[in-house]
């Protein structure tokens, strides 16, 4: 969902993008912050009135791009401690929610895992005690810059704290998950984080409640469900061991040349009742097209949507890799067969089906040992 946006640096060879989300929540914050009697506030802490002389405006946007600067400086600061391990880290995204890092953490220990988590907190930490102390021994004719100073080190700091909270999906919440993994397994280990978080996120939205704090509230909906959403995802990794890539793709696959007009690639899927098309002619296969992208793109032909190079696969690769590479380049994996001929397509509610096809069936199975046991017994 916010893996789009413009690319407006890079960081180490890592892409930093900004989405379109970013300048809507600018300005809300800009007129949110300079409306909250800034002056006055300031005039309680002991600073005279004389003395401030920038327009509260000026404090509003000039926070708010600086709030985005210090949750910028936060998420390359997960970035350099995961290149340190030696981590893929796909790209920094700042957003309407704050920022995003994509690192590929699969194959780190849960050591990696905690200072990965632990690295982006600790940067707003530092640079929130720089600036407080920066501002007390600058000279005293600089005093709005004194105030800018404390309030950017105050926000780094708030930065820091929220994210330590001990719920997914914050830095404490996979701090946390780190540290219980050193001993217990990665399932009992979310599950333990989970009930934290959702108790702590129910907690903070009755607070909300009681006192009228709907942003509080709102916040703690999102923690609540994050904190779900990190169990459904472990579950769903278990599951998937032991599986293969042909185990869960789907064969409902039209095969279309690449100059087909999209109501023609749609009518080929209707007649099929397929939800895949694959872009291929005699020499070469492009791609693939899901149903649901022919809605939202203004392309003419097949070509059209399909971006960058396909990703393959053998029917007998483990299925957990196919999906740590589906996952990373956010497109459908063509699984091939051992004669090198295209066979079916895993795609994101591929994995899912048959994730809970094999929940679902492992349920059984403690009841089938113990009833063929039971059996042997009375023989």
């Amino acid at each position: 969902m916010f893996r789009s946006g413009w690319t407006v640096s890079e960081f180490r060879g890592i892409p930093i993008r900004v989405h379109p989300s970013l300048l809507f929540v600018l300005p809300i914050m800009a007129i949110a912050i300079s409306g909250q009697q800034l002056t006055a506030r300031f005039v309680g802490l002991g600073v005279p009135a004389g003395e401030i002389l920038v327009p509260p405006m000026v404090y509003g946007i000039g926070l708010s791009v600086s709030l985005f600067g210090a949750i910028l400086l936060h998420e390359i600061g997960h970035a350099a401690t995961a290149l340190r391990f030696g981590m893929p880290v796909r790209a920094i995204t700042l957003m309407i929610l704050g920022g995003m890092t994509e690192i590929d953490q699969d194959e780190a220990t849960p050591k990696e895992t905690f200072l990965v988590a632990a690295a982006g907190p600790a940067v707003n930490l530092v640079l929130g005690v720089l600036c407080i102390l920066g501002a007390r021994v600058l000279p005293g004719a600089w005093t709005d810059v004194m105030i800018f100073l404390v309030l950017f080190g105050g926000l780094n700091i708030l930065i820091a704290v929220f994210n330590l909270i001990p719920s997914m999906p914050l830095d404490g919440g996979r701090m946390l998950k780190s540290v219980l993994s050193f001993r217990l397994d990665v399932s009992r280990a979310a599950q333990i984080t989970g009930t934290i978080g959702r108790s702590l996120a129910l907690i903070g939205g009755l607070y909300g409640l009681m006192y009228g704090e709907f942003m509080i509230v709102l916040l703690c909906v999102f923690l609540y469900f994050g904190a779900g959403a990190d169990q459904i995802n472990t579950s769903i990794q278990e599951a998937l061991e032991g599986l293969e890539a042909q185990q869960a793709m789907t064969i409902q696959v039209v095969s279309i040349p690449p100059h087909s007009s999209i109501p023609s690639v749609a009518r080929h899927m209707l007649i099929r009742d397929a939800q895949v098309a694959l872009v291929r002619d005699v020499h070469t296969t492009y791609g693939v097209i899901l149903a649901q992208r022919l809605n939202r793109s203004r392309a003419e032909t097949a070509a059209d949507l399909v971006e960058g190079e396909p990703l393959f696969a053998w029917a007998d690769d483990p299925l957990p890799e196919v999906v740590r590479t589906m996952r990373w380049h956010d497109k459908p994996v063509i699984v091939k067969d051992r004669y090198n001929t295209p066979i079916g397509v895993v795609t994101h509610d591929d994995v899912i089906r048959a994730a809970r096809l094999r929940i679902l069936a492992d349920r059984g199975l403690p009841d089938q040992v113990s009833s063929t046991e039971s059996r042997k017994n009375e023989a």
